[in-house]
C-alpha cells in the first residue's frame, strides 16, 4: 500500500485525468470477471475475489477509487451541462447505475452502498444541482423498502451499524473498532 501510495503521489493530474477512464474500464472488466465461475473465486457464498499468481484481489476494493475517479472527470468536463435535466444527469449517473450492481450480485452490499455514497459526495462537491439530490432520493425510498428483502445476515448488520448508536457495547465487531 505504501509502494502504490508513493507511486500514486508521483504521477501528476493530467496524467490520473487520462488513465482515469482506462482504470474505470478496467475494473468494469474485473468485477465482471469475478462473477464467471472458474474465474472468480467463491468464498463463503460470495464471488469476490480473482486470484492471480497467487494474489487475490477484490475489484470492488479498486472500484472505490475509480468511479469516484470516472464520476469527477464526467463533472468537470460536463460542467456546462449539469443544469439541463437529461444532459446533466443520465452521463453522470450511468457509471453508478452499471457498477453498484455489478457488487451487488457479489455479494457485497456494504461496498454497494459505499460506492453510492461516494458517488453522491463527488456529485455534492462537483455542484450538482440539490433538485437532483431530491428527485434521487425519492427515488431510492423504492430501494430502502428492498432491505426487508435482504438476506437475514444482511439485515443484522443494518440493525447492528444502527444499534451502534444507542449501545455501543451491542454492536459488531467491526463497527466497534
Amino acid at each position: 500500500g505504501l509502494c502504490a501510495a508513493v507511486i500514486a503521489s508521483l504521477l501528476s493530474a493530467r496524467q490520473w485525468r487520462r488513465w482515469t477512464p482506462l482504470l474505470f474500464w478496467g475494473v468494469c472488466l474485473l468485477l465482471v470477471l469475478v462473477l464467471v465461475p472458474g474465474i472468480g473465486v467463491k468464498v463463503k457464498g460470495a464471488r469476490r475475489w480473482l486470484r492471480i499468481a497467487g494474489v487475490s484481489v477484490q475489484p470492488s476494493e479498486l472500484a472505490k477509487i475509480a468511479l469516484p475517479m470516472w464520476t469527477c472527470l464526467l463533472l468537470t468536463t460536463r460542467a456546462d451541462r449539469l443544469q439541463h435535466w437529461w444532459s446533466g444527469t443520465v452521463p453522470i449517473l450511468w457509471p453508478t447505475l452499471m457498477i453498484a450492481p455489478l457488487v451487488l450480485v457479489e455479494p457485497d452490499l456494504g461496498t454497494a452502498a459505499f460506492l453510492v455514497m461516494g458517488t453522491a459526495l463527488a456529485l455534492y462537491l462537483g455542484g450538482w444541482p440539490w433538485t437532483r439530490f431530491a428527485m434521487l432520493g425519492l427515488l431510492l425510498v423504492p430501494a430502502a423498502a428492498g432491505v426487508l428483502l435482504l438476506k437475514p445476515y444482511q439485515q443484522q448488520r443494518i440493525t447492528g451499524f444502527l444499534q451502534t448508536w444507542t449501545d455501543l457495547d451491542m454492536a459488531h465487531y467491526q463497527i466497534r473498532q
